[in-house]
């Protein structure tokens, strides 16, 4: 973490993976798995990013319904 490069990709990490495990632990309160199994909790966690991949396409979609209802 001394060399500039490093600090330069450290920060880059906090904007692309910080975010969505904040909003999945924090604000949708997903803290633990609820499946045994790493094969399962790969699963499990693939349908998490998805759901926070999909969520802002709904937030603009509600959003564009509202405007022109």
């Amino acid at each position: 973490m001394q060399q500039p490069e490093s600090q330069r990709l450290y920060k880059l990490r906090s904007r692309s993976a910080e975010f969505p495990h904040m909003r999945i632990k924090g604000n949708w309160r997903l803290r633990r798995f609820f499946v045994r199994g790493l094969a399962k909790a790969a699963k499990e966690a693939l349908w998490m990013l998805l759901a926070f991949n999909f969520s802002p396409w709904m937030w603009i979609e509600r959003r564009h319904r509202t405007a022109h209802a």
